[in-house]
């Protein structure tokens, strides 16, 4: 679900959203990951995300690549994937490989 989002367009074209679930506390750095986009049209969806409850809000899914992309940081844990910059998409669900942290 996306939580909120940081957006710097003079140091970026890419608009930066955190999404994440509550969860353990102990266990906080998978609670979240950063995704960015330049997709106008994903921009659109994600600010229309962000006005629904919580447990409305879609997930995303999509192309997973090596390397944090020097965004995809939470706090000092430092995650070695990203998903792909603007190819990604919202989906209502999706099937997960392993235990579904980030």
């Amino acid at each position: 679900m996306i939580y909120s989002c940081k957006k710097d367009p003079a140091a970026t074209p890419l608009h930066y959203y955190e999404v994440g679930y509550k969860g353990d506390a102990a266990n906080w750095r998978d609670s979240s990951f950063v995704v960015a986009t330049s997709n106008k049209t994903l921009i659109e969806q994600i600010e229309g995300q962000l006005n629904l409850p919580v447990v409305q809000r879609k997930i995303v899914n999509g192309l997973l690549l090596a390397g944090n992309g020097g965004y995809n940081i939470n706090s000092t844990h430092s995650f070695k994937w990203r998903f792909k910059e603007s190819d990604w998409h919202l989906a209502d669900l999706s099937i997960e490989i392993s235990d579904g942290r980030p």
